[in-house]
């Protein structure tokens, strides 16, 4: 799957998506879960990957905690935060869906929910 990077993503980013991706996940980029955008986004376990090397993420940091209790408690999205490319390995993000696969269709109706009450 060719990957095309929206104009403003970052290299970190676009090197972490295609990762994800060669390691054979279905990836959506710059996922829209308003009022946020999630780096990269595995749709069939519906997870959250950011990126947070990107100066931007470092700026925001702070607010980390209380944007990822947002995006769990209104579309029941976990995050796995990867400060370093090195970080992003098969292991890693295998051990992040495993934590959550049990949960994986009730979190995608809790999603669709939350969805429908903003439309």
């Amino acid at each position: 799957m060719q990957y095309t990077p929206k104009p403003y993503t970052s290299k970190t980013q676009m090197k972490m998506s295609a990762r994800v991706s060669n390691m054979g996940f279905i990836v959506e980029d710059d996922a829209s879960f308003p009022p946020y955008f999630i780096d990269i986004f595995l749709i069939e376990f519906h997870l959250g990957i950011e990126c947070d090397g990107h100066w931007s993420h470092k700026l925001r940091k702070s607010k980390d905690p209380q944007r990822d209790r947002f995006l769990m408690e209104t579309y029941s999205l976990p995050i796995i935060r990867f400060p370093k490319m090195k970080d992003c390995t098969l292991e890693h993000v295998m051990d992040f869906i495993n934590k959550w696969d049990d949960s994986v269709e009730e979190r995608k109706q809790k999603n669709l929910d939350a969805r429908s009450k903003i439309v």
